[in-house]
């Protein structure tokens, strides 16, 4: 049994065994303030033109029929190229203080075919933590719910109906449904209208039937489906039986459904180490990392070119600077990130847009064959030991960048610094 669903069984368990027991208390949920977008009569952002760009790109060249893997490369002028986009900038651009950068070539970002492109987006199953291709991942999470369901039916069905309808409303709507049933014999004990639901009533349809997991969360509170007499004929209903009509039990089951949480899957970090390379600054992204289509970045183009001109306000640095963070986040699932080691080696790895630095950080130590070993890192022209704290998207790293690590200290004794699992598989880029 998987530790997660020995933990929901036991809280459930204790919670059943009556007054004096209480569920595991409720995390709050990490929520992202969206900022309000601020006009100017600048043109539209650098972070748009370019999502715009690379989409458009990535969709006029599968509409003329590619050949799988020859990936259409996307340059942009100097002047245009935007913050999130190239991989290191001069010393000069920046506003955060000025650090030793070497020149290097503008990047290079070619929308290529997932499976030729070299950068292949795996997710981490929270059920069953094996690592799962991008775009399987919400088919095998509803086989592994339905493997759990058969183990501990209340607890599946409740993350069926979580984390598998994607529609924040219509999982809400099918919550409070629910939660309505159950209620309703909980005040009404021992009347038997209220422990039948017809199952031909639209509302049980539309707000119930139609959402994966609510079916089955019913049968393992204990309804059953009967042929009934209804009007002039018979029809099924979900009936549950006085037995199981207990007040206590199905408040238990009811706060359950409302205190649960979607299961979340994790980027699987593909972590890979390859040989010096002047390759380096041109990535080729597979078409998972872009969250819209190229109608939706036209139309969002086209809108906010007229809200641009038709508003005044001029926006600070700040604001700017919010206002691209927002969009990155928006335009972009994922971020592929190369550390440039002392040595020239090169360790790529995926993140998402709202991780940290601290999480890059994580993982270079645990790369690391000494984990004592001090380092810090660059980008875009600046240092960025100090900002552990900010997003990938807040540093303008979205959706590539290469980042430099630099020894503090002694450094490693021999060798690159990289351990030596890492070493076994280098490969060329």
């Amino acid at each position: 049994m998987k530790k997660f669903f020995e933990k929901k069984a036991m809280d459930y368990k204790f919670r059943k065994a009556g007054e004096g027991h209480s569920l595991s208390e409720e995390k709050p949920k990490p929520s992202v303030q969206p900022v309000k977008a601020q006009a100017s009569r600048a043109p539209p952002s650098s972070s748009s033109r370019a999502a715009g760009g690379a989409a458009l790109a990535r969709m006029e060249s599968q509409e003329r029929g590619r050949p799988a893997g020859g990936g259409l490369t996307t340059k942009m002028p100097a002047s245009q190229k935007p913050s999130h986009l190239h991989t290191e900038a001069s010393a000069s651009a920046c506003s955060h203080g000025s650090a030793s950068v070497v020149p290097t070539p503008p990047t290079t970002i070619s929308v290529a075919d997932t499976s030729m492109s070299g950068v292949v987006v795996h997710m981490i199953c929270p059920v069953c933590q094996h690592s799962v291709p991008y775009t399987d991942t919400h088919q095998h999470l509803t086989t592994c719910l339905q493997e759990e369901y058969l183990k501990e039916p209340l607890t599946a069905s409740v993350q069926m109906i979580h984390t598998l309808c994607r529609e924040q409303e219509k999982r809400k709507l099918c919550i409070d449904t629910l939660c309505r049933y159950l209620g309703n014999v909980i005040d009404h004990q021992g009347e038997e209208k209220y422990l039948k639901i017809r199952v031909n009533n639209r509302a049980f349809q539309e707000r119930v039937s139609a959402v994966e997991g609510a079916v089955l969360f019913l049968e393992a509170v204990g309804f059953k489906q009967q042929l009934l007499p209804h009007q002039d004929g018979e029809e099924q209903f979900f009936v549950l039986p006085q037995e199981k009509a207990g007040a206590e039990e199905l408040t238990v089951h009811r706060e359950l459904l409302t205190t649960a949480e979607p299961l979340k899957a994790r980027v699987d970090r593909n972590l890979q180490v390859f040989q010096s390379s002047p390759r380096v600054t041109h990535f080729d992204l597979p078409t998972e990392f872009y969250n819209l289509t190229v109608d939706e970045i036209r139309k969002e183009q086209k809108s906010r070119t007229d809200v641009l001109e038709r508003e005044s306000v001029l926006r600070t640095r700040a604001m700017r600077e919010k206002e691209e963070t927002r969009l990155a986040v928006r335009h972009y699932r994922f971020v592929l990130l190369r550390i440039r080691m002392p040595g020239g080696l090169i360790v790529q790895a995926v993140f998402r847009p709202l991780e940290k630095l601290s999480e890059v950080r994580r993982l270079l130590s645990e790369s690391l064959s000494d984990p004592t070993l001090t380092y810090s890192l660059s980008a875009l022209g600046r240092s960025l030991q100090e900002e552990d704290g900010s997003t990938l998207a807040a540093l303008g790293l979205v959706p590539s960048a290469v980042l430099n690590l630099s020894w503090e200290g002694r450094g490693p004794t021999s060798g690159p610094g990289l351990s030596p699992e890492l070493l076994a598989r280098i490969q060329q880029l």
